[in-house]
């Protein structure tokens, strides 16, 4: 009878979910309570904290007991397009990734490919390395480039030139056999 009587009222219970204890009024980290309701684990939903501050605070803890609810996916950033490439006006475009599909081989003196953006949008990628060349860049593959920059070509075209410096920054995945 004890238990039944010191045990949370039915309201505080969701089924099958582990929030039957949460306090969305009271910081889980500082522990410091408001009026308002606070910000919740964007994971979990079980747990509320104060600020960003308290939620990075806690999040070493919290995470051993943090477990996504149903529906939740982890957003991935999106690649990075021509165009944002182009906005940076020739500076690398720091932190993002450009993914491109290799589409056609317009080689001649040196490895020039069209390539496509995840928009659809294709421009000029051209190989500007010692030797010139990139194992795997071929029609089909995918181009896969950290902190990419934007080139304007003699011929008016424009895209990106890849020089030594950018090969440590460039992944190439599959594509057909080379020619």
């Amino acid at each position: 009878v004890f238990e039944q009587m010191a045990s949370l009222p039915p309201s505080a219970a969701k089924a099958g979910s582990d929030a039957a204890h949460a306090d969305m009024r009271t910081c889980d980290y500082c522990k410091a309570g408001s009026a308002a309701k606070l910000l919740k684990c964007s994971r979990c939903k079980s747990v509320a904290y104060c600020d960003k501050e308290c939620q990075q605070k806690a999040w070493k803890a919290h995470k051993k007991a943090c477990s996504p609810v149903g529906g939740y996916v982890k957003k991935k950033a999106l690649a990075a397009t021509w165009d944002q490439v182009e906005a940076a006006r020739g500076e690398p475009l720091q932190g993002k990734i450009l993914e491109l599909r290799v589409m056609l081989d317009e080689s001649f003196l040196r490895p020039v490919f069209g390539c496509k953006d995840r928009t659809g949008v294709v421009r000029r990628v051209a190989v500007y390395t010692n030797p010139p060349s990139l194992p795997g860049l071929r029609s089909g593959a995918v181009l896969r480039w950290k902190n990419p920059r934007f080139h304007h070509f003699l011929d008016g075209s424009s895209g990106a030139r890849i020089e030594d410096s950018d090969i440590a920054n460039i992944t190439i995945d599959g594509g057909g056999p080379s020619m």
